[in-house]
Order: structure tokens, then sequence, then C-alpha cells
């Protein structure tokens, strides 16, 4: 039986599901890949009807169909095997939700074995997915067949001191090693036990098992702090397992290492990191799942072997339950290891990009995170207090001023609410719709309101306030703060699909606002600095398109803004003003990539609060290309590669993978067009950066200069105050230093690099360095 999610138009027409474009790619893909002819199975839709729009069932559209028709269908045919495509069949049939987490999936329920996969008229939209849906019928196939052999991994249990003693013999031999460890935080009040997987810190953040593979197909685990551990001081156990762990002629590895190096750096186990699953299957191909579950169903054609919740209580699951999940952790990453060093391998620059750059990044990372950020208690307290005063003077003035007796207090928390204050109570226009066609009440609509009504403007500032103080700094005090004052971000080398590094808490979407960011700075007897890399992107953009307006002006040490505003203004440079010149700026920023003037008119207003009428915006956009008349054939020459190669490359050989130029939606494949242009820049952009990072995290000793964040373009640093003069040229030396790169990338870089550097004591607050 197949299920998927509602009819599309023609199977509305016909009564009959499946028979569209979708339709015939499941045909296809059932006969060639799964050996199923479609006269072999039941087709069905969770939803019958097609809903308004095409649009996604709602979850009581769902409830009522299975109740009243799917769950009927089930009874009647009785398969033994049902094929789901999609979330909502998925979701209807598992109570699981997420199909690229769940998809290759298998589950049990009521006798029959469900196997999950992504909708076809997904994989038409997004190309992308069209290999991991392959596999998946693929092996649906020889499930259904009774073909399919899953792996095995033999699993062995350490339960005496002998057994660690053998244990260690092997691992001081062994060439390479993968680990896993399974943690859990241990609290003193009810429920004593739970999982907070970035909580690493303290003596209560503890390690249930540790997990160690150097042969394929087998895995040796520890238990250390379970309930059900042989060890009556498993630390003991631990040191004594260290030695092997810190060998320089070995090659440690696991998925998404980061996570297990900081865990075991927080007992004293300093393992670097040789290689990471997650990053290097990143590489290889950045739009596909990185799980190590997804992974090793889609390439190792392993069962799904995840054990739910119980997991979430690692210290007082079952322990052999435990040590088989710990065990297949590693044996599948070891085996994904030798996969994707073979497929590097046949991809010299990037395996090179991999090496020098990814795994270097990863250690240098690790040691950034456990650095952290100062906050100053005083500061904060002061801010917190004020931010805090300010949302609630602006929350009851609202309610007082503009809402009416019948719904006070209101909740900013709903937009439904916002929008029956803002357009039926204020009778303000509606702007924009939501995907489900509701008001739309977000900060773009909200900033084009503001001169239409104070009602709107004090909206406005209500919500600025509410976030300063429910996302930044309540947060950054009472959830990301460390026992020594310090807050850490999670960084993501593999976290977007262009390159770009991504972080999770702390501080990287903290504001540019000097009231939040001004809270962070350098502990007393420390100078706080900020390296920023000047307009990168531009001088990217001039060197791939050979720009040579663009190149000789950042070679000479132009203005490239106001060269910009007197191009599109037609003044001289001595009557642009500062309004202008911002506007200029937004000019270059908002066409570098190719964007289309109806666009530039919302982001010229939405990010620099300029305000661009469909006219000027046509004009500025013709004279943009004309002053830099490079640019379109760039543009053009990007699209051409993408359309035939189905991929760009980055100036040292990171690949951004395009198939969803072959996608049959039109936003999607000019969303493909666009990537193909800013892809490589953004990408090289923070490889410099991530570049730069690495070197300087080597050089400095940590009792004169530590890295302690990086935020966009740019690294932070503290430096003991009597360091300064030593150590900010150096910063700005290495990272301007693009000889270095070109060595070690085998590329040129034809543009001047400036890294503007900053010094003062708190972030936001700083001023311009100059030496001594």
């Amino acid at each position: 039986m197949v299920i998927g999610e509602a009819p599309g138009a023609e199977e509305d027409a016909t009564g009959t599901p499946f028979v569209g474009r979708s339709g015939k790619l499941l045909d296809r893909s059932l006969s060639e890949l799964a050996d199923i002819d479609r006269s072999e199975v039941y087709v069905t839709n969770v939803v019958k009807c097609r809903p308004p729009d095409n649009r996604t069932p709602e979850a009581a559209e769902v409830k009522v169909c299975v109740a009243e028709h799917l769950g009927r269908e089930i009874e009647a045919v009785d398969p033994e095997w049902i094929l789901t495509l999609g979330n909502v069949p998925l979701k209807a049939m598992t109570g699981k939700s997420g199909i690229t987490k769940h998809n290759g999936g298998t589950f049990r329920r009521g006798g029959r074995t469900i196997f999950a996969t992504l909708h076809p008229a997904a994989v038409m939209r997004n190309p992308t997915w069209a290999q991991a849906f392959a596999m998946d019928i693929s092996r649906f196939g020889r499930m259904v067949a009774g073909t399919y052999v899953p792996s095995r991994t033999r699993v062995l249990m350490c339960r005496t001191v002998d057994d660690v003693k053998i244990l260690r013999r092997h691992l001081m031999r062994a060439p390479e090693l993968s680990v896993d460890i399974e943690t859990f935080v241990r609290k003193t009040d009810p429920p004593y036990v739970r999982t907070n997987f970035q909580d690493f810190h303290g003596d209560d953040s503890l390690i249930a098992s540790i997990s160690f593979s150097w042969i394929e197909g087998m895995s040796v685990v520890v238990p250390l702090w379970h309930v059900s551990s042989p060890w009556r001081d498993p630390a003991r156990i631990l040191e004594y397992l260290r030695p092997a762990l810190e060998r320089d002629d070995c090659e440690y590895g696991g998925h998404n290492f980061k996570f297990d190096q900081r865990w075991l750096h927080s007992k004293g186990v300093m393992i670097p990191c040789g290689w990471d699953t997650m990053l290097s299957g990143h590489m290889l191909d950045e739009n596909r799942s990185k799980g190590l579950k997804n992974r090793s169903r889609a390439e190792l054609g392993v069962d799904a072997y995840d054990v739910g919740e119980e997991l979430s209580d690692a210290y007082n699951m079952d322990l052999r339950k435990l040590v088989v999940y710990n065990a297949k952790d590693t044996d599948y990453t070891l085996r994904l290891r030798h996969r994707d060093a073979d497929a590097l391998a046949d991809q010299p620059r990037m395996d090179r990009v991999f090496r020098h750059l990814m795994i270097p990044g990863s250690n240098a990372l690790v040691a950034v995170e456990r650095t952290g950020v100062y906050i100053d208690p005083d500061r904060w307290a002061t801010r917190y207090e004020t931010a805090v005063s300010n949302r609630d003077k602006i929350y009851d003035y609202i309610n007082r001023k503009f809402v009416p007796d019948d719904m006070r207090p209101i909740n900013f928390n709903s937009p439904q609410q916002v929008g029956r204050l803002l357009f039926d109570h204020l009778g303000l226009p509606v702007l924009k719709r939501t995907k489900k066609g509701g008001r739309s009440t977000d900060e773009s609509v909200l900033l084009r309101l503001a001169d239409q009504h104070v009602g709107a403007t004090a909206v406005i500032k209500y919500r600025k306030w509410a976030k300063y103080v429910n996302t930044y700094l309540g947060p950054l005090w009472f959830e990301h703060r460390r026992p020594d004052g310090r807050v850490q971000s999670f960084y993501k080398p593999s976290g977007t699909v262009t390159g770009r590094l991504s972080a999770t808490g702390g501080i990287h979407q903290i504001p540019r606002d000097p009231f939040i960011r001004a809270v962070i700075g350098a502990e007393p007897g420390w100078t706080f600095i900020q390296a920023d890399y000047s307009q990168v992107e531009l001088r990217i953009a001039a060197m791939l398109a050979n720009e040579t307006r663009m190149l000789r002006a950042y070679a000479t040490g132009q203005d490239i803004h106001m060269n910009t505003a007197v191009s599109v203004t037609g003044k001289l440079a001595a009557d642009i003003t500062k309004e202008e010149r911002k506007k200029a700026k937004g000019v270059n920023f908002g066409f570098i990539y190719g964007m289309s003037w109806q666009k530039f008119v919302d982001y010229s207003f939405d990010s620099y609060g300029v305000k661009v009428t469909d006219e000027e915006a046509e004009a500025w956009r013709n004279r943009f290309f004309e002053t830099y008349p490079a640019l379109r054939p760039w543009h053009e020459k990007q699209r051409r590669l993408a359309q035939k190669y189905k991929r760009v490359v980055s100036p040292i050989g990171r690949v951004r993978h395009l198939t969803d130029i072959m996608s049959s939606d039109k936003d999607v494949r000019s969303e493909a067009e666009r990537q193909a242009i800013n892809s490589p820049v953004q990408s090289f952009a923070s490889d410099m950066m991530l570049y730069s990072l690495i070197r300087l995290h080597g050089m400095m000793p940590r009792d004169q200069a530590r890295i302690v964040g990086t935020v966009h373009d740019s690294i932070l640093f503290e430096v003991r105050d009597q360091y300064l003069d030593r150590w900010a040229p150096v910063i700005k030396n290495v990272m301007e230093d693009t000889a270095h790169i070109e060595r070690t990338f085998g590329m040129e870089v034809t543009v001047p690099i400036v890294a503007d550097i900053e010094v003062g004591t708190h972030w936001g607050e700083t001023e311009a360095y100059i030496a001594a």
C-alpha cells in the first residue's frame, strides 16, 4: 500500500490518486528501482479532497480523514508493507513529524511495516532530494522482496578492569579511531537526571558510555557514569584510557565530533579531531541530510537504530540498549569515514579544503567555544532592568491608548490579536498576507505602517524591547552563562549550504545595537578587539567578475560607496550627502548578486531604512550595471555553469551543488541561479575568516591573547592590556595576508583584503586601533 498526502489538480479531476507528473515519477521509480508494478500496489492519499490553493492539509483535516476513510482502507486492504510519501502520511501513520529526518526509516505499527520517504512532488520541486528518494525506493523494494540483509555490528562491552586493559592496548596501536559518547546532566532535584547536550560544564555533566571502533563491523563500549556501571569510580577508568586518546600518531574522529570533544575536554581528555563525517559529508554534498542515522540508512543500507525517547535519560535506560546504540554510532561512522575518504580522494581540491580548513577549523572552534565571551555583570544588570522597564511602559501605554476594552490586555505574541488592533480597530491597511492567508504583522509591514499611525510605531518599540529581554539579555544570563561568568556560542562549520559558519546560543545573533552588544566585553585587565573584514563580499565579487573599475577603486583605497553614489545620482563627490551614500551602500549590496529592482525597493527600506520609489530603483539598477559593466556577464556565466554542471565552485575548491536548477518550480530555479552567483563569494569570505582564525589560534599564547568568538566576517579577541600593541598589528597582518591562503589552496587573490581593527572595553563601543 502506498499513501500520499492529498490529491493534486489532475487527481482531483479524475478521482484517481497519483495520475499526474508525480504519479508518473512514482510508477517509474517503483518499477525501475524496486521491481514493483503499480498494478500490485494499492495507492491512496491521507486526505481525499484537494485542499484550497493546494495547501498542506491541516492537522484537524488529517485526523478526520484518517478516522473516516484511511483507517477503513487499511483494514480492507490489510497490507503487510506501507510506503508513506511525505510528512503528512508519516505523521498520520506513525505520529512522527519531519520527513527529512525520518526518510528511509521503518516503523512497526499494528503488525505492519511502514517505510517513510519523500513525496515525488517534493522531489520534482527540489531535485536535490532525488538521490535520497531513489535510494529509499530501492531499499524498500529489496525489503519487500526479502533480499535486503541489514548490516550487523559486533558489540563488545568492557565489564572488568582486565577488559579495559586489553582495550587500551588495542587503542594504543590503532592508526585511526572512531569515538562516540552518550551524555546526560545529573540534577539533585526531581527528575534527578536530564539531558542537555550543550551543558558539558560542571561535576553533574557526565558521560554515560563511550564507544570505540577501529575495524569496520566491530565496536567496544565502556559504560561510565551509568546506573548499571561496573565501576565505583568511572573517572579513573576514563583517566586510564586518556593516553590512548591523546596520541599524535592516531587520527581520531566521529560524527559531529566537536560535541564529543567538548565533553571529553571537560573531563580532562584533550582528544584532537582528525576527521569528522558530518563535515566530510557536508563537503561532498551540502544539500543532503547530515544526521548520522540518515546517512547510515541511505549510504550504508542499515536499519534505523534510534532507541527513541529512552535516550533522553541515558543514565537510567537499559544498559544493553545504550551500549548497542553507542556501538552502532562508532561502527557506522567509521564505515562512512572510509567511503568519504575515497570520495574526497577523487576530488583533490575539495579534499584540500577538508584537510586544511574544515578539520583544523573545527579544532580551533572547539577552543573558541570553551573560552567564551565575558559578560559584564554590572552592565548586564543595568541594561536588563532598563529593557524590562521600557517594555512594560510601552505595553501599558499601548493598552491604555489604543486597545479597546474588549481586547485588553492584548497578547503581542498573537498575530491575530495584533492584526485585530492594527487593521480592525485602528483601520490601517493590510499590506501583506501570510502563506495561510492571514494578515501579516511582521516587522517589514509595521515599518511601513509606522508613518500612518503612532500605534504601529508603538508596537514596533514594544517588540524591540520584548525581544531584547526575551531573546538576548535574558537568555545570555539565565541560559547561556556558565558558572565562570562567560557565554559560549556553538559554531557549525556545516550549518549552511553556502559554507558560511552558523552558530547557536551565545552571541552570534545579537543585533548591532550597542545597548545589547556592550554588555559583552573584556575582563578587567584585558582589552576587547573586533577585527572585521571590510566590504569583503564586494571585494571578492569584484575579483571573481574581474570588474576593473571596482578593482581599481579597491587597489587605490577609494570609497566604493561614494563612487556608486556619484554614479547613480550624477552629482559630484563633494555634493553627496550622508543619506545618498547610505542609499549607495544599499545599491552595492543589493545589486551585486543581481537583485531585481522590484525586490530592491523592499530591501532598501528593510535593511537601511531608505525609501526608494519604483522609478528610482529601476534607474539605479541600470546605472549600477553601467558603472560596473563586468558584473552582468559574470552573473550570466555563473547561471550557465549551474545549468550545465549543476554546481559552482569557490576560488579554493568548495563546491555548491545546485541540482535545484532543474526544478519544476520557477521560484526554486531562480533561487538556484541566485545561489550560483552568491555562494562562491559568501563561502570564500567565510573560509578566509576561518583560515585566519586557525592561524591566529595557533599563534596566540592564552595568557596574552585569545579568540573569544566570531560573528559573520569578524573575529573577536581578548588581549591583555600590556600586550595590545603586540597583538593588534599581528591580527591585522594575518587577516590581510592573502599570500598564505594562495600557497595553501593554489589560487590567486587579485583584490586587496582589508581588516579593520577596533579596540575597547566592551563590544559595540570600540574605536579604531591606533598604534602607540
